[in-house]
């Protein structure tokens, strides 16, 4: 199954990475976000490619209190997603 949201450029442009990372869990929910939604040539949201996904996640993880887990295995990269525990929480 693939994804693609797309918004508008000037939003995605002024969002950090870790916004962006952040913003992407919330929407794709269960399916996840790996570290190729974020690459060229196809960038799940329309932004420029995120190079240093596994530091974005680290930093939402250590710095951000977001509650991310790893959830199996996609185009040969592990597959984030929100601890649905914690999102329920934050609500």
């Amino acid at each position: 199954m693939t994804v693609t949201v797309g918004f508008d450029a000037t939003t995605v442009a002024a969002m950090t990475q870790n916004e962006r990372v952040e913003r992407m869990l919330r929407l794709v929910g269960a399916h996840g976000v790996t570290a190729v939604d974020f690459m060229l040539p196809d960038v799940i949201d329309g932004g420029a490619p995120i190079t240093r996904f596994a530091a974005r996640i680290h930093e939402l993880r250590t710095e951000h209190g977001v509650a991310i887990i790893k959830n199996g295995r996609r185009q040969k990269c592990d597959v984030y997603m929100l601890d649905t525990a914690w999102n329920r929480q934050a609500r």
